[in-house]
């Protein structure tokens, strides 16, 4: 069988940098490791592909993101609307409260 004339497939070389796990959360508890396709990685530095590497990236991301919106508290809708139309609360009671102020509601 005569030889084919194609060019020679070679598989790329990716490039590789390091990333960054930190060592504790918010919460000041160790970070949880990092699981991805069985690979895991703790917190410290690795030296992996960029492709992995944004991975890890986003991972870190999303696990900061979850604890600050654990760190929020949620706002009362009604007290906002109230100081949006009024432009502050109005008290609902008590000895300072205004008798003529509409109430909430």
């Amino acid at each position: 069988m005569p030889k084919i004339d194609a060019p020679e497939l070679k598989a790329k070389e990716q490039e590789k940098v390091y990333v960054t796990i930190p060592d504790m959360d918010l919460f000041d508890m160790t970070h949880p490791a990092i699981i991805i396709n069985g690979r895991v990685f703790g917190p410290g530095k690795h030296y992996v592909d960029t492709t992995l590497a944004g991975t890890i990236e986003e991972r870190i991301k999303m696990f900061r993101d979850g604890q600050v919106r654990l760190l929020q508290p949620k706002s009362d809708k009604k007290a906002l609307d109230a100081m949006n139309r009024n432009g502050a609360a109005k008290s609902m009671g008590g000895q300072n409260a205004d008798p003529n102020a509409p109430e909430l509601s």
